[in-house]
This record gives structure tokens, sequence and C-alpha cells, in this order.
């Protein structure tokens, strides 16, 4: 006799979203109608809480999905010390095809004719520049193509600094 099996698609494992998500239909359409509008969209702000492995993770993860095809950079992070420098790394590896790279910019600081021509030039220093400076730069750079970037931040502390400063 062939016994059938049949995989859950409600079993929770680390790292997949699942086929399904049970009650998110919604907030998953909605989600992806505010990602398909040309101005901002109070649905582009979200919030989800709930209990421990009730699928706030995949859910942000399958939003991020959605935003990666529908052309936007999306990223994903966790609340905690390090998490802006984390986003904007992610970023400019993300949109490295759409932006210039910036720590290849130089700049003519010298000239001199001793031995015929003498030039010297100053490489762009990224640590000169805090990180609101940098991500400002990038998303200029990214408006002026017309692609938006979504955040999604998982395990939200807070009182964590930088989610401070990422609000």
């Amino acid at each position: 006799m062939e016994q059938n099996t049949y995989n859950n698609p409600f079993t929770p494992s680390f790292g997949e979203i699942p086929h399904c998500f049970a009650g998110r239909d919604n907030i998953i359409r909605e989600m992806e109608t505010a990602l398909d509008k040309d101005s901002r969209s109070p649905e582009l702000t979200l919030l989800i809480s709930g209990a421990r492995g009730t699928g706030k993770t995949a859910l942000l993860a399958k939003i991020c999905d959605q935003a990666s095809q529908k052309g936007w950079i999306a990223v994903k992070t966790v609340a905690s010390q390090g998490m802006l420098e984390d986003i904007y790394q992610h970023v400019i590896k993300a949109a490295r095809h759409l932006i210039s790279d910036s720590s290849k910019e130089r700049k003519l600081s010298g000239l001199g004719i001793g031995q015929l021509v003498n030039l010297e030039w100053q490489h762009a220093e990224q640590g000169d520049q805090n990180w609101r400076i940098r991500m400002e730069k990038v998303l200029d750079e990214l408006d002026s193509k017309d692609v938006g970037i979504l955040i999604a931040v998982d395990e939200v502390d807070v009182a964590e600094q930088e989610m401070i400063q990422l609000g």
C-alpha cells in the first residue's frame, strides 16, 4: 500500500518563507498596492507585533521579496547596535548597479612642475561623513533613478539608540 505524505504549508522553519500566510492576505495585498504607488503611502509604514513564532519575521521576508520584485532595494536588519551601518552596507551592495562608488571619488589636491608634471590626488574618505549624510547621498541617487528603499527591522527595541535615529 502506497502512503501519500504531504508537507504542512504552515510548518514553521527558520529562514524560509511559507507558501501560505494564514490571515495575512490583507497585509500582503496592502503592501503590494503601496509598493506600486508613485507617491508616499501610509501603508508603507507597517508595524507587525505578536507572540514569538507567529510568523512576523517570515512576513517581513515576504514583503521584502515583494519589494525586490517591484524594483525596490529591500534591506532586512535587526534592531541592535551597528544596525545603521548594516543597513547602509546592504543598500550599497544591493544598489551597486544603480549608484556610483563614492569610495573611488577623488579630487586633485596638488599640481607640481618639478620633473615634468606631478599630480597629487586625494581620495574621498567615508569616515569623515556620518551615516545620515552617506545615506542621504544614496537616497538622492536612487531617487533620481526612481528606485525606493524598503527597510525591514526585526526584533525592534525602542530603547536602542540606532532605532531612534533611524526613526
